[in-house]
């Protein structure tokens, strides 16, 4: 929301020693209004009182550039308050002229004369003016600026510790409150803040003289506020923050589509949530075959045999999806693995050659480096289990494979089954055996 902010002038700004020629003291400064330079004070570099029974005050202008100083002291009423009395008028005399003057541009220029006032109404002070001239005869006019009225957007909310801090970062303004137990849709005004009770404009520190805050909280668990503030100023603002809508997700990548991992080999893939400020960035990982590779939250990979599988990712916000696929290929580890789950060449049967010729093809499909990472030992059984086979099948009848020899058993058991069943059927019907499914067939045709 644009910042409607709408200057007013405050009666309390007036210098009333400025219009004309001013003499109200012996030590104050005689300016005529047109030879003044006006300096807004934009920032309270300082303003302390001293253990010593002084009373330090330091301004900048809005560059930074020229930094105005005071050190009040010998003052009975400074000594007893720890401040300057409001409408005031400290002069040269009451200050120490040598910690009293002006830099600009990092050059020091000492006072000719200078006055200076913390201007209040009724209710507090609301800030301060000065003049002074410099022993090079340039007068200036210090002054705060104009109180600001209107209303404000706030686009910052911060809520710690129950210390709220609404910001508008365009102009730097900050507002803080400070209240306890604090319920969704009560108003509440400075008489409930605890502390806190305090603002920054335009580089300035200002008390609140009135306050009032409301917090609610919609549907969708999304914060608006309305406060208003009267600080000692006189700025009178009205503000609003609403929490800005939640961007959704419109998409997801990953950094790879395929990749390829030797077995024992690890990998993590990283998903890329559109658009960058996206509200809830939150993904899922899974992989369709977790019996080669699984993937964890991070999406961080971890083979567990060799194969193929597709790892995928989702955002919890709108289902998106975007896929890798992934090749494990055999390694150093894998073939080991493989002639570990071998049997001793003395137990070796015929029922392990699949499992003997998988594990030489998985080491003669390694490279080089590979293959010499698998250790002698390992090769070594591993030539012993095919020594072991081959005289196995050595002694086996010749032409006649373990699926061949299976095969004849199957059908000399189903030859003589038939056989069997014919010699049956005869001898029913020679009336030497009778079989009684076979006569209940026989009556009924006959009753046919």
């Amino acid at each position: 929301m644009k910042k409607k902010l709408v200057l007013m002038t405050s009666a309390l700004m007036a210098m009333g020693f400025l219009v004309g020629l001013a003499d109200v003291h012996e030590n104050s400064v005689r300016v005529e209004a047109k030879d003044a330079i006006d300096v807004t004070i934009a920032k309270s570099l300082s303003a302390s009182y001293s253990y010593w029974g002084c009373y330090y005050v330091c301004f900048a202008d809005e560059t930074g550039d020229m930094a105005f100083r005071f050190k009040v002291e010998n003052d009975a009423e400074v000594e007893q308050n720890h401040h300057l009395t409001p409408n005031k008028t400290y002069y040269l005399v009451n200050m120490d002229a040598s910690n009293s003057y002006v830099t600009i541009s990092e050059e020091k220029f000492e006072y000719a004369n200078a006055s200076l006032k913390l201007y209040s109404d009724e209710n507090d002070y609301i800030g301060y003016e000065a003049e002074v001239e410099l022993n090079n005869g340039v007068y200036y006019s210090l002054h705060e600026a104009e109180p600001m009225s209107g209303e404000m957007a706030i686009d910052e909310y911060k809520d710690q510790y129950g210390q709220i801090t609404l910001t508008d970062t365009e102009t730097g303004s900050r507002f803080h409150f400070v209240i306890s137990n604090i319920e969704d849709g009560m108003t509440y005004n400075l008489s409930n803040f605890i502390s806190s009770k305090y603002c920054y404009i335009r580089d300035r520190y200002w008390n609140y003289r009135e306050a009032t805050f409301k917090r609610t909280t919609d549907a969708n668990g999304l914060i608006h506020v309305e406060a208003t503030v009267l600080t000692e100023h006189g700025d009178y603002l009205s503000l609003e923050y609403n929490d800005p809508e939640p961007v959704a997700v419109t998409g997801v990548t990953l950094n790879k589509t395929s990749t390829t991992l030797k077995f024992g080999g690890s990998e993590t893939l990283v998903a890329t949530v559109s658009p960058d400020d996206a509200e809830n960035k939150s993904v899922t990982w899974s992989s369709n075959n977790e019996n080669v590779v699984t993937v964890d939250e991070n999406g961080a990979l971890t083979t567990v045999d060799v194969g193929s599988a597709t790892i995928k990712v989702t955002t919890v916000d709108g289902n998106y999806e975007a896929t890798c696929d992934v090749t494990v290929t055999e390694s150093a580890l894998s073939v080991t693995n493989k002639i570990n789950a071998l049997p001793d060449s003395k137990d070796v049967t015929l029922n392990d050659e699949a499992a003997i010729e998988k594990a030489r093809a998985a080491y003669d499909s390694l490279d080089a480096d590979e293959k010499a990472l698998v250790s002698q030992e390992k090769l070594q059984k591993l030539t012993s289990d095919e020594d072991a086979l081959a005289k196995l099948k050595a002694s086996a009848p010749q032409g006649l494979s373990g699926g061949a020899i299976a095969g004849i058993v199957i059908g000399s058991i189903l030859g003589l089954a038939l056989i069997a069943c014919g010699v049956l059927f005869l001898l029913h019907k020679k009336g030497i055996i009778v079989i009684p499914f076979l006569k209940k067939k026989e009556k009924s045709n006959e009753q046919k």
